[in-house]
């Protein structure tokens, strides 16, 4: 089984923050900016474990569509992420989306402090993500390779 095995001093974990320093020194906060960052990070997952970041993916079978869902080559998903702002209440979010029937397997949602995953259609992870170790800890917990 494939598993994501991020370290604190991983290129992809530092450039996260270096990028939401450098969006907070520019007053650009919003989601459609700040989830460039966390973009970048689950691109560099995905490649190092074959599957593939799909953007803005619409799931017809769901009638929704995810920011971000990861797939392997053979069109299998591994992740589902939603991306939210600062701003955002993240719990509201969280709670709107899963009634709307997002995917409750492994799906991130990810504001630039603070991280939900839902695995098995309960919370296996609700913390800060400001450090740079707990970053680690919820995406090393979140995308390990189970099929959703």
């Amino acid at each position: 089984m494939d598993s994501v095995d991020l370290q604190p001093d991983d290129v992809s974990v530092k450039r996260y923050y270096d990028k939401l320093n450098d969006y907070r020194n520019l007053d650009e906060t919003h989601e459609g900016t700040v989830k460039a960052a966390f973009q970048h990070v689950l691109e560099d997952v995905g490649q190092d474990l074959g599957w593939t970041l799909v953007q803005e993916h619409f799931m017809q079978e769901r009638s929704t569509r995810v920011d971000g869902a990861l797939k392997n080559e053979y069109n299998l998903y591994h992740g589902y992420w939603e991306a939210k702002d600062s701003d955002d209440d993240l719990q509201k979010e969280v709670t709107k989306r899963l009634e709307k029937d997002y995917p409750k397997k492994n799906t991130v949602f990810q504001a630039p402090d603070r991280a939900v995953l839902i695995q098995g259609g309960g919370i296996a992870f609700d913390g800060s993500i400001e450090a740079i170790s707990s970053l680690h800890l919820g995406l090393r917990f979140g995308f390990n390779g189970n099929s959703t």
